[in-house]
């Protein structure tokens, strides 16, 4: 009885956290402080904590939940400047095959792997980081494996050679030894899915 209420405090005072969180994010994003916009924040925050309440009761398997928690704040704080810079250089890949057609092929393939990432949110991370990189789009992700759609080599490369798993690796406590991602698959054409 007494773990039940530990465990209800403890889940209270998550939800207190992620709302603090949420309405600050509004507040310095949104930089209007009158009474409409706070109030349109509260609304927002409220929303946002009702509907993805569900998130945190799926069953995961033998995966774990993701644990926000166990993300290294130095780590992730080089992870952006890291990740702005690949993606930069994913701009100018998929651009220079926009407008040098003949000098830059577009070869788009799928490629398939398993993560060997330590978390659900670690494979999150690394799902919506190839995701938000021009000429990469993340399409499916069952169990630890993922299905990505990559333009040409240069927009997947940091892919294919682990740079990207292995930054991802980096945030989380407890990472397994060796490659983060194994199994790596490129398929050209739809008889090879």
């Amino acid at each position: 009885m007494a773990r039940e209420a530990t465990l209800e405090k403890v889940g209270a005072s998550r939800i207190v956290v992620r709302a603090l969180f949420l309405m600050a994010l509004w507040l310095l994003l949104s930089g209007h402080y009158d009474t409409f916009h706070i109030t349109l924040g509260i609304v927002s925050v409220a929303l946002v904590l009702v509907l993805n309440h569900g998130l945190y009761q799926l069953d995961y398997g033998t995966r774990t939940k993701p644990e926000w928690t166990r993300v290294r704040l130095v780590k992730a704080i080089l992870y952006f400047p890291w990740l702005s810079w690949e993606i930069v250089k994913a701009s100018l890949a998929v651009a220079r095959a926009v407008m040098f057609p003949s000098r830059v092929p577009i070869e788009p393939v799928l490629l398939r792997f398993n993560s060997r990432l330590p978390s659900v949110g670690a494979d999150l991370v690394l799902a919506q980081s190839i995701t938000i990189m021009p000429g990469t789009l993340t399409i499916a992700i069952r169990e630890d494996e993922f299905l990505v759609h990559g333009l040409n080599p240069e927009a997947y490369a940091s892919l294919i050679d682990g740079s990207m798993s292995a930054k991802i690796g980096e945030l989380f406590e407890g990472t397994r030894e060796g490659a983060l991602i194994e199994d790596v698959r490129i398929i050209r054409s739809v008889k090879d899915l």
